[in-house]
Parts: structure tokens; C-alpha cells; sequence
């Protein structure tokens, strides 16, 4: 595994491997420097959590480069549709079939990822604790891992498969000392602290 910063990824060097049939669609996966990628996204405000989703507020930088992405995965199966499909494919007709990742109003709606009714991300405050998905609420800051897994193909349409696969919740830096630490008259100072 190896995790990139959004900002250090080279969009050119995402590989997007053969389409392989599954059910009633193709996946193409997705790897950069032959590993699984995994983006670390900006900070990012919540604007709306539930059980199913969240929906965050991207600044401009990283919605330019979801839009990035979305462009190199279009050309990429037009680069490849001769190979992989046995056809080409023209540039036009895979542009409209492609849902872009919507990032209207520079907000980003992402499902979470269960399996059997458990959510498959794991969620971390400032202190690396594992917290529940219920401590997010709106205005928190939090900064995403997210899992960019492959391209999912059907007959009449494709798009990027992503999904989260940890959250950290950016907590005030403002601490409380958990214990009594004031000091008493009659105790030694200690400078160490």
C-alpha cells in the first residue's frame, strides 16, 4: 500500500489495467507505481453526514484535480477501447457516457462502504483513536484517505470507483489537561513540563 498525497500524484503515471467481466459490467483496476492507490485529500470541511454518506466542501485545487482524473480516465479508454473492447470507440461517445464525479458548488458526496451492514472505514481523532462514524458533525474539519479502486464499465455508461477508507477528525488544538494539574502553594514547580 502506498499512500500519496493528492498534490504529489502525476495523473499520467495512473495505470488502468485490461478490463476484466464481472456480472454485467467490466472493471478496469487502478494502479500507480504498480501499487493500489490511495489519496490523501486537503483538509476538508462537512458540510452533511448520515449513516449512508458525507458530503464535504473541496477547495479549488482538489477539484481541479477530480476533474483531472475524470479526463485521464476518458482518454485512457479511448487510448485503449481498440485493445480492450476490439473496437474503437469514438472520443465524443465516451465523453458522454462517462458520469463525471460530481463536484458542483465545489462540495464532494461520497457514500461510505459497508459490507453485511458494517462499515468498512475506519475513522481517527487527532490522538490516532478509533472513533464511531456518529462523532462527525457538520463544520468538522476532517482530512480523507480515499481507496481510487478502478474504473467500472457497463454498456451504457462508466465511472470512477472510489471510496473512503479513513477518515481523521481535526479537532480544535485547543487541549484540556485530562488530569489536576494546577499547582498548589507549598509544591515544587516542575520546569519540566
Amino acid at each position: 500500500m502506498s499512500t500519496q498525497s493528492f498534490n504529489k500524484i502525476n495523473i499520467d503515471e495512473i495505470k488502468l489495467n485490461s478490463p476484466d467481466k464481472l456480472d454485467d459490467h467490466y472493471i478496469c483496476n487502478i494502479k500507480y507505481n504498480d501499487n493500489i492507490l490511495y489519496i490523501q485529500t486537503p483538509k476538508v470541511t462537512i458540510e452533511e453526514v448520515t449513516d449512508k454518506y458525507i458530503l464535504v466542501n473541496i477547495d479549488d485545487k482538489f477539484k481541479k484535480f477530480i476533474e483531472d482524473i475524470d479526463d485521464y480516465c476518458i482518454k485512457q479508454t479511448y487510448d485503449n477501447s481498440g485493445n480492450w473492447f476490439k473496437k474503437e470507440i469514438p472520443y465524443d461517445a465516451l465523453t458522454n457516457m462517462y458520469e463525471n464525479v460530481d463536484t458542483d458548488d465545489s462540495t464532494l458526496r461520497i457514500d461510505f462502504p459497508y459490507i453485511k451492514d458494517k462499515l468498512q472505514c475506519k475513522i481517527y481523532n487527532s490522538d490516532r483513536e478509533s472513533i464511531e462514524l456518529n462523532t462527525l458533525k457538520e463544520g468538522n474539519s476532517i482530512i480523507l484517505l480515499l481507496f481510487f479502486k478502478d474504473l467500472k464499465i457497463f454498456s451504457s455508461n462508466f465511472h470512477l470507483n472510489f471510496h473512503i477508507n479513513q477518515i481523521k477528525l481535526i479537532e480544535n488544538e485547543y487541549k484540556i489537561l485530562k488530569e489536576y494539574s494546577i499547582i498548589d502553594d507549598g509544591e515544587e514547580i516542575d520546569n519540566s513540563i
